[in-house]
């Protein structure tokens, strides 16, 4: 009898049961805006599940959370991802910039050789718009990479010929 009255109170009510999808859904819908702040301010995605486990999403796993994104903000997680990806590669966007200047010709490289790729054993990239718009919107960043590797190879060498010099005089 007691479970009768429980579900008839969440019935009544209209309480979820917060274990299933469809409420964490629910709750997710309902803090829309905060977990749109969240991709802008690309936030890790575990760090996302415990603040929404805290509002009431208590199991939350990984996998459905992702699911529930790629259903309800299905271009934003998009993006956010390949954000994600695009500063991961950083590195490797820098020096293929410095070296080769046409955008598409970058992309195709970087591709060839592994880079923009999604996490999984599927071969799927950062959508070309989105890459391309990184690098028109961080150009300067990606840049000033480059000029710090320059600089940190330049010191390098400049430390390596000083160990020279001070070996030979002892000679």
């Amino acid at each position: 009898m007691k479970k009768i009255n429980v579900v008839q109170n969440k019935i009544s009510n209209k309480l979820h049961s917060y274990t299933s999808k469809s409420a964490f859904e629910d709750i997710i819908l309902s803090n829309k805006d905060m977990i749109l702040s969240w991709f802008d301010e690309l936030v890790p995605i575990q760090t996302q599940i415990e603040h929404l486990q805290n509002l009431g999403c208590s199991n939350l796993q990984k996998r459905n959370y992702t699911r529930i994104l790629t259903k309800l903000f299905k271009k934003e997680y998009e993006t956010f991802i390949s954000i994600n990806i695009l500063v991961r590669d950083s590195d490797f966007i820098a020096q293929t910039m410095y070296n080769i200047k046409d955008d598409n010709k970058q992309y195709e490289y970087l591709t060839k050789n592994n880079k923009l790729k999604y996490p999984g054993k599927h071969k799927i990239y950062v959508p070309f718009e989105i890459y391309r718009d990184f690098i028109k919107t961080y150009k300067d960043e990606l840049k000033s990479i480059v000029k710090e590797e320059d600089i940190n190879k330049e010191q390098k060498k400049e430390k390596t010929t000083n160990w020279m010099d001070v070996l030979l005089k002892g000679i």
